[in-house]
């Protein structure tokens, strides 16, 4: 009898971290909701942009789409003693997320791509051999929900912009319907 006891108490103590994992799993995550993005022009792969600032393309043409708690969530809460005492923060589960097949670009003005001439205003991810040439990435991490659109070196050097400066729009829609809109404003040096 006192073996199985023993057996049992060791049995239990073993389950026991796994038993406080999962137990703390709820402290160190939450539902978070992408309520706003922010469309970053991304010069040259730096990873921010400024929003409020005109970027210079020199090398390479991406561009940065980002919601989370970086940016705007409907709601992210703080745990002031467990991330203080453990060092952890909570991380976001979203609840919902970027449609690619929403995205629309275009620029305010033309540019000229392999000798055609592309009106402002038009949606570059509908015109099939530019579309063909735009990177989309997805990501998803603990704090953040982002997307990243980079022009291939193709596309950037089929392109010829004008010097003076484009508005460069964006639009998306997520999985539960939220609609956005932003503009960064671009300089091409290429």
């Amino acid at each position: 009898m006192l073996k199985k006891l023993i057996s049992i108490f060791i049995f239990s103590i073993a389950l026991l971290p796994l038993i406080i994992i999962s137990a703390c799993e709820d402290f160190l995550s939450y539902e978070a909701t992408i309520c706003e993005i922010e469309f970053l022009a991304n010069p040259d792969g730096d990873f921010w942009g400024n929003q409020d600032q005109l970027a210079t393309m020199t090398e390479e043409i991406s561009f940065f789409i980002v919601g989370g708690p970086g940016a705007t969530t409907c709601w992210a809460p703080s745990i002031p003693f467990i991330h203080t005492a453990y060092a952890f923060s909570p991380c976001a589960r979203f609840t919902n997320s970027l449609l690619q097949s929403t995205f629309t670009l275009s620029f305010d003005r033309e540019f000229i791509y392999e000798n055609e001439t592309i009106a402002a205003n038009t949606n570059l991810l509908n015109h099939p051999q530019i579309a063909a040439e735009i990177q989309i990435e997805i990501n998803e991490d603990c704090d953040l929900y982002s997307s990243r659109l980079i022009f291939s070196t193709a596309l950037r050097n089929a392109s010829t912009f004008e010097t003076d400066e484009y508005l460069v729009s964006f639009s998306c829609e997520t999985s539960d319907e939220r609609q956005f809109n932003d503009s960064a404003r671009v300089i091409f040096r290429l």
